[in-house]
C-alpha cells in the first residue's frame, strides 16, 4: 500500500499508530547534577569572599554570588522541566505536542505543510491552516529521530514537503548512515598535515611575535610586550591533537574564502597603519573610520554570500542521490512495523 498517497487522512484513520515519545533520562540527571555542582561553586566561592573580605564589606559578596546562581541555575533547571514536561505524541491520528508551557493538539489529517527544517540538531515544522508545531530531534535518541523521519516522510504527499533533499543530505541519511570513524581518503586538494608542520608554524609565528615584542617593548618603552612570544608557545600543546601518522587537510591554496580573506584583511591592516603614520587632524578620524570600514565589508560579505550561494548549489545536487539513497532504505510500507 503506498502511504504517500494524496488521500493521507483516510490511510491514517485506517492505521491509527499509537507511540509516546519522551526526551532522554540525560537531561534530568545533567540538570541535578549541574545544580548542585554549580550551586556549591558559588557557595564556596560566597564563603572566601566573606572571610577574605573587610568587615564592612561582607555584605557585598551575598549579592555577587547570588546574581553569578541566578544566571547559570536557569540554564540546568529548563533542562530538568525539559525532561519533566516535553513529549510527542501520536495516538488516534492526532499530534500531541507538549511541551514546559502548554500542550498543542493537531490533527494528522489537518496537516498542510511539513517542513524539515535543518535549526538546532533537525527539526520537523508541521502548518494546519491556523496553527503550527516543532519537533525538535535534539531531545530524543537517533533511533526515535530516524523513526519520527520515517514516519513523516512516508505519511505525507511530496508537495506538502519542504525542503528534504537538504535535510536528507545534512540530517537524515547521516543518521541512518553514520560515517565510520576513520580517515578520509585524500582529495586533489588535499594535503598532508603533520605535527611537524605544527611544529614549524609555531617556530615562525614565535620568531615574528618576539621580534614584534622587542621594538615594541623598545619603541614605546614598556617591557610587558616581551612577553608576546608565550602567546604561540601556548599554542604549541595543539601539535598533539593531530595523529601521529597525520591528517589529510584542504590546501590553503585551494580554499578561495581563505585566500580572499587573508588578502583582503592585509590590505585593510596596511591601508589602517598607514593612516596611523600619517596622523590625520582628528575632524576626518571620524569620517575615514566608518567609511574604511563600510568599503572593507561590502566586498567581503559579497563575496561570503557567492561562495554560500555556490555551495547550496554544490549541496542540492548532492542532495539528490542522499534522496535516493534514503527511497532505496526505507519502503512506504515498513512504516509502523
Amino acid at each position: 500500500m503506498d502511504v504517500t498517497n494524496p488521500k493521507n487522512a483516510e490511510l491514517m484513520e485506517r492505521e491509527p499508530i499509537n507511540r509516546t515519545f519522551r526526551p532522554q533520562k540525560h537531561f534530568l540527571t545533567d540538570g541535578v547534577t549541574c545544580l548542585i555542582f554549580f550551586g556549591l561553586i558559588c557557595f564556596g566561592g560566597e564563603w572566601a569572599m566573606w572571610l577574605s573580605a573587610p568587615v564592612d564589606r561582607r555584605v557585598y559578596s551575598i549579592p555577587f554570588a547570588a546574581g553569578c546562581w541566578l544566571f547559570i541555575a536557569p540554564l540546568f533547571t529548563w533542562s530538568i522541566l525539559v525532561w519533566k514536561y516535553v513529549s510527542i505524541i501520536l495516538q488516534n491520528g492526532k499530534l500531541f505536542l507538549k511541551g514546559v508551557f502548554g500542550c498543542r493538539e493537531i490533527k494528522l489529517s489537518d496537516i498542510k505543510i511539513v517542513h524539515w527544517s535543518l535549526s538546532s540538531h533537525g527539526q520537523i515544522k508541521v502548518q494546519t491552516a491556523d496553527e503550527r508545531g516543532t519537533i525538535n530531534f535534539y531531545y530524543y535518541t537517533k533511533a526515535e529521530q530516524l523513526w519520527l523521519i520515517q514516519y513523516f516522510r512516508n505519511h505525507f504527499p511530496e508537495d506538502q514537503q519542504q525542503n528534504w533533499p537538504l535535510f536528507c543530505l545534512k540530517i537524515a541519511l547521516p543518521l541512518l548512515k553514520p560515517k565510520p570513524d576513520k580517515p578520509r581518503e585524500p582529495g586533489p586538494d588535499d594535503v598532508l598535515h603533520t605535527r611537524r608542520n605544527w611544529d614549524r608554524l609555531t617556530f615562525i609565528m614565535t620568531g615574528i611575535t618576539a621580534l614584534i615584542g622587542i621594538f615594541t617593548a623598545w619603541g614605546l618603552q614598556k617591557p610587558g610586550y616581551l612577553f608576546l612570544p608565550l602567546l604561540p608557545l601556548c599554542m604549541w600543546g595543539f601539535r598533539y591533537t593531530v595523529p601521529k601518522e597525520g591528517i589529510y587537510v584542504r590546501s590553503t591554496s585551494a580554499d578561495k574564502e581563505l585566500i580572499y580573506l587573508l588578502w583582503w584583511t592585509g590590505a585593510a591592516t596596511m591601508i589602517l597603519f598607514l593612516l596611523i603614520l600619517l596622523d590625520l587632524p582628528r575632524e576626518y578620524r571620524g569620517f575615514i573610520a566608518p567609511t574604511g570600514m563600510l568599503i572593507w565589508a561590502a566586498p567581503f560579505f559579497w563575496f561570503l554570500i557567492k561562495s554560500e550561494r555556490e555551495e547550496k548549489k554544490k549541496a542540492l545536487v548532492e542532495a539528490e542521490q542522499a534522496v535516493k539513497e534514503w527511497d532505496d532504505e526505507f519502503k512506504p510500507d515498513c512504516i509502523g512495523k
